[in-house]
């Protein structure tokens, strides 16, 4: 899928998303937007959130992105463009909105044999790429709050872990640098964290 995130506005209503079939075999792809955004748990463990319906009525473009084909079949080493184009509601408040687009792909079902007799059985696995596009509305502005650090020690290793509060109209896209000290002053260790 390419590229990885789509960036839409109010002057550029109109996106291209292209997927390839890199497989041996044709597939049967389709594509869905769904809203969500990357959370952590309470120590520090990521993961998608695609169940919040207060940030969905807030954040999401859904009711108003559509993208052609949403299906379709794919043959070996063929691409595929697939366009999208935002419709905004008329009232839309500056900020930024987005969705993920998951774009599904499974090898194209066979004819069942009907010549043979018993029982047989067929797995089909669905392999799911998920990307994402976004819609930038008038002024927009972020920051990131990081507060209430602490430590979560295990026996495998001992993880810092803070809280963020996002401020603004649009989402934080970013690094942290962090820094651990010793009671000397001596970095003991430093990460960039995304």
């Amino acid at each position: 899928i390419s590229p990885p995130a789509l960036f839409m506005n109010s002057n550029n209503r109109f996106g291209t998303l292209i997927v390839e079939n890199k497989t041996r075999e044709t597939q049967e792809v389709s594509i869905k937007f769904r809203f969500g955004y990357p959370a952590s748990d309470s120590v520090g463990n990521m993961s998608m959130q695609f169940e919040d319906s207060s940030a969905e009525a807030q954040y999401s473009l859904n009711g108003w992105i559509k993208g052609f084909p949403r299906k379709f079949f794919l043959m070996p080493g063929a691409q595929q463009i697939v366009r999208l184009t935002a419709q905004p509601p008329s009232d839309l408040s500056d900020g930024m909105y987005w969705s993920r687009i998951i774009t599904s792909s499974q090898p194209q079902t066979k004819r069942i044999d009907t010549v043979r007799t018993g029982i047989t059985t067929q797995l089909n696995f669905v392999f799911e790429q998920i990307t994402t596009v976004l819609y930038a509305k008038g002024a927009l502005n972020t920051s990131l709050e990081i507060t209430d650090p602490f430590v979560v020690e295990d026996s495998a290793c001992v993880r810092l872990v803070w809280k963020t509060v996002k401020n603004g109209n649009a989402p934080y896209f970013g690094t942290v640098n962090v820094k651990v000290f010793d009671e000397s002053g001596d970095v003991v260790d430093e990460s960039n964290e995304t």
